[in-house]
């Protein structure tokens, strides 16, 4: 009958799971990367493991991250695919960018959004901080009213002064302003089609028309300030704007006669043109 061998290897990793000695029976061998995750040929393919834990393409040489989700190529630094959490998820503005340009002191196990450090890792543990938490209450706040500040500087005035704690943008990061500024756009959007659709539906020379118009003429878009790499200061700004306008579709949206500011029930204009080519 046929025997089968079985071999024991030694892995030693450093503080992120990447493997950087493999000792087998016969000799160590040394494995090193480049900060991306690169691993020469010439270092051999002794454990199955590499870069931060992860398995490597024997092919490739890349990682498919997140049971496959992703492919990640260490040459070129960056994923052969976007992220579909990008740009105003978790994904961060740039949909291929692995580990947000930080590969030495984040990890990304996911291929959608990265960790920090062990450290930082330890203290959302134990409860010092939730970033997501605390942006999710941040973009809440934004919504409901909160005074934006930049350092000293008032950009967005509060609407509930004194209840409201303000917001200092100028300690947040741009990836996390942009997350604002698509969650205020979100919010703002629902409300300026109903004003949209009810102001369509008076007389273009009313007052309340002529209203409304005032108040949602300036509708907030996608804008090169939130796909492009600029000065964080500019993203503050834009999302100041956003505010603004969610502001004012809120008024105008106040200013709709009782039941005026509903859409029309889809479901109940699909069975009555159904009723209607039946009938005929």
């Amino acid at each position: 009958m046929p025997s089968h061998s079985r071999k024991t290897i030694l892995l030693a990793t450093d503080h992120q799971r990447s493997v950087i000695n493999a000792l087998d029976e016969n000799r160590p061998q040394h494995i090193a990367y480049t900060p991306y995750g690169h691993r020469p040929a010439e270092n051999g393919l002794l454990s199955l493991l590499g870069f931060n834990g992860e398995r490597p393409d024997p092919l490739t040489g890349h990682y498919h991250l997140g049971n496959g989700y992703r492919q990640f190529n260490p040459v070129l630094m960056r994923f052969n695919s976007p992220d579909s959490l990008s740009p105003f998820g978790e994904g961060g503005v740039n949909a291929y960018a692995y580990c947000g340009g930080d590969p030495s002191n984040r990890v990304d196990p996911t291929g959608h959004s990265f960790l920090g450090s062990l450290f930082k890792g330890a203290k959302n543990f134990i409860g010092v901080r939730h970033p997501s938490k605390f942006h999710k209450q941040n973009i809440d706040n934004i919504l409901n009213g909160a005074q934006l500040n930049y350092g000293t500087n008032v950009i967005a005035d509060g609407l509930k002064s004194g209840t409201l704690k303000p917001i200092n943008l100028e300690k947040i990061s741009k990836n996390k302003i942009i997350q604002y500024i698509g969650a205020t756009n979100a919010d703002s959007r629902p409300i300026y089609d109903i004003v949209k659709q009810q102001r369509y539906n008076m007389e273009a020379t009313s007052p309340l028309s002529n209203q409304l118009h005032e108040l949602t003429s300036h509708h907030r878009v996608l804008t090169h300030a939130q796909i492009m790499d600029v000065p964080k200061y500019k993203l503050a700004i834009e999302l100041a704007k956003s505010v603004e306008f969610n502001k004012n579709v809120k008024t105008a949206k106040n200013l709709l006669p009782k039941k005026a500011d509903r859409i029309p029930n889809a479901d109940n204009e699909l069975s009555s043109q159904n009723t209607v080519v039946r009938s005929s």
